[in-house]
């Protein structure tokens, strides 16, 4: 090789004109040379070379999260025990370049969440019809029905890690991802009701990581689509307090409890009324209701949302002169009470 062949090699970068060449639509595979010499064969899949580089990014990311799935569907359905817990097998932090790419994508989503959003959430319906339907054949065996039913627990898991990291940024796509967003919510409350344990069987505890996790969406997407979860929560609580059934109580408690990462935004004030009507409905829930479990978990999820807004001074201050005046009231009342009935018993 002439030294001037080498040094013009050496030279040019990735993006200079000749070094990608496409051998045909239909293979999808590319050659590369690379900056240092050599060449490098590189399967395109079903990208679109045609887009915009920001959807390309996007595209490329998602193509090479997908390939990532794959792999650790593979290990919870055929190599780990059924009784595992997702969230150990796919605990969060336990693969930096699964971590590093939802980074990446959240980065991403800022400049194009509709595309991204939109090809995540085909994915997920793909897989869910799919193994769904697997799961309703006949010829079907027990054994292998668990594992499918694992497997679509495990789509889920990794569609709300994903979902987490790139939901903050909607608040920059509203128009273009209410449709999918409102899907996504659909998602969500449908995957956080009760279940009965003899029909999830050995996956129970997994199906509770997943309705969690579900719940942990609805968190990240309370902070711009508050009035829509706060509707369709109350929807499902008139509905299930129509219902008779036994466990009523339960599918009541489990809805209650995908409510607890919902955080109050008190910088506007009307987000901060938003809030404050939510806390009214769960107030007046809390006095109606007779089941100790949902009163209870009532209770509990009134605490876990008011901590956070019990922070910011003015709403402090709200609740202790709130808190004192009832205080206040209830002792004269109870005074007044006590003072009638000596009256009468010593007349």
């Amino acid at each position: 090789m002439s030294s001037g062949t080498k040094k013009g090699r050496l030279g040019r970068r990735k993006s200079d004109p000749g070094t990608l060449t496409v051998r045909s639509t239909a293979d999808k595979i590319a050659t590369c040379e690379l900056p240092w010499g050599g060449t490098r064969m590189v399967n395109l899949g079903q990208l679109d070379l045609t887009q915009l580089s920001g959807p390309f990014v996007g595209q490329t990311a998602l193509m090479d999260l997908f390939n990532i799935f794959e792999r650790k569907l593979h290990i919870v359905t055929e190599e780990e025990p059924l009784e595992k817990m997702l969230n150990k097998t796919l605990q969060r932090g336990g693969d930096p370049y699964f971590d590093n790419l939802c980074h990446t994508l959240h980065g991403l989503s800022e400049i194009c969440l509709p595309p991204i959003l939109k090809i995540l959430v085909e994915w997920h319906e793909k897989y869910d019809e799919s193994l769904s339907l697997s799961m309703l054949s006949p010829s079907v065996t027990t054994e292998i029905r668990l594992k499918l039913a694992k497997k679509l627990l495990a789509v889920n898991y990794l569609f709300c890690l994903v979902l987490i990291e790139i939901l903050p940024q909607v608040e920059f796509h509203l128009p273009q991802c209410d449709p999918l967003v409102k899907k996504v919510l659909e998602i969500c409350f449908k995957n956080v009701q009760y279940r009965e344990p003899s029909t999830v069987g050995i996956n129970k505890t997994n199906h509770l990581v997943v309705a969690e996790t579900y719940g942990e969406v609805l968190g990240v997407l309370s902070s711009t689509y508050f009035t829509h979860i706060h509707r369709i929560f109350m929807t499902h609580i008139l509905e299930l307090k129509k219902d008779v059934s036994q466990t009523a109580a339960q599918q009541i408690v489990a809805l209650i409890m995908s409510m607890k990462f919902l955080r109050i935004n008190s910088s506007q004030v009307e987000d901060f009324e938003s809030g404050l009507k939510f806390l009214d409905d769960l107030g007046s829930f809390l006095l109606e209701v007779k089941d100790k479990d949902v009163k209870h978990a009532v209770m509990g999820l009134l605490v876990e949302i008011l901590l956070p807004v019990a922070a910011v001074g003015f709403f402090l201050h709200f609740l202790k002169v709130l808190f004192f005046s009832a205080n206040k009231a209830r002792n004269q009342h109870s005074c007044t009470h006590l003072a009638g009935p000596k009256a009468v018993h010593y007349h």
